[in-house]
């Protein structure tokens, strides 16, 4: 996949996964491809489904951050922090273990993304952004979080590459100014 001049992007990203799952494919599924950036999203069918506690998902995530960090030092890793929809306590402590791991690991930039993806008063998903189950993501969900995180992390404008819709072009500006730093 052909991102933008010069720029290669590879999906290794298989449905249902964990954190724990990518470490132990990692020699396999990330290893090869030697890259300037990293974009992961992961964590949250560790706690979901698996019924992980946040620190089993950050000490899995630190095993996987490390590994890409060891064999790609200059490399940029990104880590997205779920996708807005924390209804119960175990994802609040996911999400929190999370953070506190991205803030202590000065190579790794964490993206929050809760805001982008839930109602103006944070208390509800955006329903256009997700399909019924308000977990999974929706096709116009994944337009707009494509183009946050194209933006974020290529540092350039998400219309060169993606059909931006009116839903991300309303709520991006205020986002953005928030997700730029280092560790958030």
């Amino acid at each position: 996949l052909s991102l933008i001049d010069g720029v290669n992007g590879y999906n290794v990203g298989i449905g249902g996964e964990t954190a724990k799952d990518w470490v132990c494919a990692y020699d396999q599924l990330i290893k090869p491809f030697s890259a300037d950036r990293f974009l992961i999203n992961l964590g949250f069918n560790d706690v979901i489904v698996y019924g992980d506690n946040g620190e089993d998902l950050a000490n899995n995530l630190r095993t996987l951050f490390e590994k890409i960090h060891k064999d790609n030092p200059n490399a940029e890793i990104y880590y997205v922090y779920g996708n807005g929809t924390y209804n119960n306590w175990k994802i609040v402590d996911a999400l929190n273990c999370s953070k506190e791991l991205v803030a202590e690991l000065d190579y790794v930039t964490g993206i929050d993304i809760f805001d982008l993806m839930t109602t103006e008063d944070g208390l509800n998903p955006v329903a256009s952004h997700y399909v019924a189950d308000n977990i999974h993501l929706s096709t116009e969900g994944y337009e707009v979080l494509g183009a946050y995180l194209y933006e974020l992390v290529f540092k350039d404008d998400p219309a060169s590459f993606f059909g931006v819709t009116d839903s991300y072009k309303s709520t991006h500006q205020t986002n953005l100014s928030q997700d730029t730093g280092a560790n958030t």
